[in-house]
């Protein structure tokens, strides 16, 4: 089956901003205690940070919303059009999955960015103690309905038939690749569950593994459309070997 692996250099440079920014919001994620606040269900212990931290918050969403969503994008366009004359439908239900999870994906973040930080200084700021409550409350509820909503359990599925529908038809092409996508799809599918489930630990145990598998996967493709398309030997035909005969 032909592929279009053409020579784009410029995905490469993309992808490697991409990951920079991935391994930001890790960083920033650490220093907020954003993976153990997930981990025990604490979400509020986020407004710990502090008016210090919230600056924190703000750049970590939004290394989040362009590393782990927007810039997977070009990514998806560039396999699409790479892989579009094998298994079409397939490929472009995976596409268009692949693209709603960056956007969802992007917007939650975005609604973050703004939210923490805010909810952050003015909880920071307050002295009565039911209006901290308040403000708990509502930073709780709105990082729930985004977290749990918004990421668990919709965009890791969308990333999860994303990825699995890449790897299905990378396999005969480029099984290493694929099975890269297999691993982001797997830990996808299951953070999906585990949020759809209310387990906690399983869902953060995968999104360990999403947080860690995606860079990999950037990388990868950025490599593939930086060497461009790799010539192949190909067997001469019976018709040429009887020309070369005669003609000797």
């Amino acid at each position: 089956m032909q592929t279009y692996f053409t020579r784009n250099r410029f995905l490469l440079v993309l992808n490697v901003l991409a990951v920079i920014l991935c391994f930001n919001t890790v960083y920033l994620a650490i220093q907020a205690g954003s993976f153990e606040y997930e981990a025990t269900g604490n979400i509020i212990g986020q407004l710990d940070v502090g008016v210090e931290g919230s600056p924190n918050l703000k750049w970590m969403m939004l290394s989040d919303m362009f590393g782990f969503y927007l810039f997977s994008i070009p990514s998806g366009l560039y396999l699409w059009f790479a892989l579009r004359e094998d298994r079409s439908y397939l490929l472009s239900l995976a596409t268009l999955a692949g693209i709603i999870f960056g956007v969802v994906g992007a917007i939650g973040a975005a609604l973050l960015s703004v939210v923490w930080p805010v909810l952050t200084v003015l909880h920071a700021s307050l002295a009565d103690p039911a209006s901290k409550t308040v403000t708990q409350e509502l930073f709780r509820i709105l990082t729930m309905a985004v977290q749990d909503g918004m990421w668990g359990r919709l965009e890791f599925f969308l990333s999860g038939i994303w990825y699995l529908g890449l790897s299905v038809i990378l396999w005969r092409h480029k099984k290493a690749f694929a099975a890269v996508a297999l691993v982001n799809a797997a830990c996808a599918l299951v953070s999906s569950f585990g949020k759809i489930m209310d387990m906690g630990e399983l869902a953060g145990l995968a999104l360990t593994g999403v947080t860690y598998a995606t860079p990999v996967f950037y990388l990868w493709v950025g490599i593939i459309a930086w060497r461009g398309p790799i010539a192949e030997m190909t067997p001469r035909s019976p018709v040429g070997r009887e020309s070369v005969a005669q003609g000797v």
